[in-house]
């Protein structure tokens, strides 16, 4: 995605943002697919979307845990959504990008890396999650039908060992 790209789908969120907040609906969520499923969440929860940029493996660690990257000028620690989420494959392509945590979880100083980002939606209807797990209790549904899992940071990086990312070390006598 270009600079141009980039700069045209923040000034698309933000337009969508603002008719959302005039009409008294729910807030837009982004839309995302990770290891090949569709995701939610609330746009409060993400800083920025961001191309990837080098990233630099930690050995020893989880295998959802991709390393350290340098996204303006912050180090973040940069998982596979995909990965974290159900196990998929970790990959790259690019359509690719980080969610960069934002609001009360940009403390964490995190990115998470997803498939590809579909944009904005919203959501006026839930259901319960067909397969539900800590992390999805509840879909989306949109107004074609479809079902999308509607995620919180909260509830991920509490249910799913996401701060015990490396603790695959052994201590080492000198």
């Amino acid at each position: 995605m270009s600079k141009l790209d980039l700069r045209s789908f923040q000034q698309e969120i933000s337009e969508r943002l603002a008719v959302a907040r005039r009409s008294g609906g729910e807030a837009p969520r982004l839309a995302f697919v990770a290891g090949g499923q569709r995701y939610a969440l609330p746009l409060a929860e993400i800083s920025e979307v961001a191309p990837i940029s080098e990233i630099r493996a930690v050995p020893g660690c989880q295998s959802w845990f991709l390393g350290l990257s340098n996204i303006r000028g912050s180090v973040l620690a940069l998982s596979h959504m995909g990965a974290l989420l159900h196990g998929a494959t970790p990959a790259r392509s690019s359509a690719s990008r980080v969610l960069v945590l934002g609001g009360e979880f940009a403390r964490l100083r995190a990115g998470m890396l997803v498939d590809s980002v579909l944009g904005l939606r919203s959501f006026a209807k839930t259901e319960p999650a067909t397969n539900p797990n800590s992390f999805v209790t509840q879909n989306g549904l949109d107004d074609q039908g479809g079902s999308w899992g509607l995620l919180h940071i909260s509830a991920l990086v509490t249910t799913t060992g996401f701060f015990e990312v490396c603790d695959q070390f052994e201590s080492v006598a000198p």
